[in-house]
């Protein structure tokens, strides 16, 4: 979610984004108020023998019997249940406003966080979909709850997660999206670091290029590798191939003279493993045409983590290609990938912001499940 999706080009040049981009020294607030009269339940919903989540439900008090429901499912980078980062606390931002229109919220640490056990580490965005799917059977259980109203929300990589959820399960009664991931995985790498890099403030363009065009060579080695073959030896000899072939003068604009090593071994360590390269194999066309639900999606024209054009024009053609005609994409002006308005749209800026959320994303989304479910 506010960690940079995958990281590559900042192996190569941690002087890019100031130290805000990378540590989160503010402690977090607790001045967020829930209605009053507001229920909160602690729920522990085992996932095997060594995975459990624990997470908190949110039903409002309100005179209804039962409320629609909405289960919140992070993106990239371990989060606890609030979502926190520096100061910021989105996800019980949003249960705190849903709670205020009547819609019950579950949100969870990931695996390996807070009070969740299991290893963060070993999950892909296929175990996060199962695990929102264990949320959504947990919460059918709970009174107070409408089991044909339960839907799924997810953020960044979440988006992808929620997707794949509601193509596998009929529980699952829509779906909302915050810069939900709704391109291929290589594309999305791509489009990432390139944006990361064109945003970089204080590169010249020939840094910008260099860069740009090593990485795009780069993530296709490691696509052209079959996602059940190990990494670490096509892709030493295809990176030691190109090193031998370009100038020094190259190889200074990349940082990569004199550790060489140094930063295929440290991109190994996050590629070869088996949330990346699934990752870099994901296609949403398996999922997306599938979900014959209602949608509503919301991308940050100043995301440059998962671009608003592209994700948003991919995501309408594909749930067009399907037939759903109950969907909503909204690209919202000013916004960036945590749905903060902002000036850059950099991650080094989240933290330095201080709205949690945008309100007007928090009304859309109230009035959208209202109208539909309530």
């Amino acid at each position: 979610m506010r960690n940079i999706f995958i990281f590559t080009f900042l192996f190569c040049c941690l002087q890019i984004f100031p130290a805000s981009a990378r540590e989160y020294p503010f402690p977090a607030s607790d001045t967020i108020a829930f209605p009053a009269g507001c229920e909160t339940h602690e729920i522990m919903i085992p996932v095997n023998d060594t995975i459990c989540l624990a997470g908190t439900l949110t039903i409002p008090v309100d005179g209804q019997a039962l409320h629609p429901a909405v289960v919140i499912v992070s993106g990239t980078g371990k989060q606890d249940r609030d979502g926190k980062f520096g100061n910021h606390r989105p996800f019980r931002h949003i249960a705190a406003y849903l709670a205020s229109q009547g819609i019950a919220v579950l949100r969870t640490d990931d695996r390996g966080t807070g009070q969740s056990t299991g290893v963060y580490a070993e999950a892909t965005t296929r175990d996060f979909a199962d695990d929102a799917l264990l949320m959504v059977a947990a919460l059918k259980k709970q009174p107070g709850i409408d089991s044909r109203r339960i839907g799924l929300l997810g953020h960044s990589e979440g988006g992808a997660a929620v997707m794949m959820a509601a193509k596998n399960s009929s529980d699952v009664a829509f779906v909302i999206t915050l810069a939900g991931l709704a391109t291929d995985g290589l594309t999305a790498l791509k489009l990432q670091n390139n944006g990361l890099i064109r945003a970089a403030r204080h590169q010249n363009d020939t840094w910008k290029q260099a860069n740009i065009a090593f990485l795009d060579r780069l993530f296709g080695w490691v696509a052209a590798v079959p996602a059940g073959q190990r990494l670490e030896e096509p892709l030493k000899a295809k990176y030691n191939e190109w090193l031998k072939q370009q100038p020094d003068t190259l190889l200074k604009i990349l940082n990569l003279k004199y550790r060489e090593d140094i930063y295929i071994g440290r991109y190994l360590q996050t590629a070869d493993t088996r949330w990346y390269r699934e990752m870099m194999a994901y296609e949403p066309a398996n999922y997306i045409p599938f979900v014959q639900i209602p949608v509503l999606a919301f991308y940050g024209e100043k995301d440059v983590m998962v671009p608003a054009t592209e994700n948003s024009e991919n995501l309408e053609r594909l749930l067009k290609q399907g037939g759903n005609t109950r969907y909503r994409i909204i690209n919202m002006p000013g916004l960036n990938h945590m749905m903060q308005h902002c000036t850059y749209g950099t991650p080094d800026e989240y933290i330095t912001l201080e709205e949690d959320i945008a309100p007007e994303v928090l009304h859309l989304i109230g009035k959208w499940v209202e109208g539909k479910y309530k």
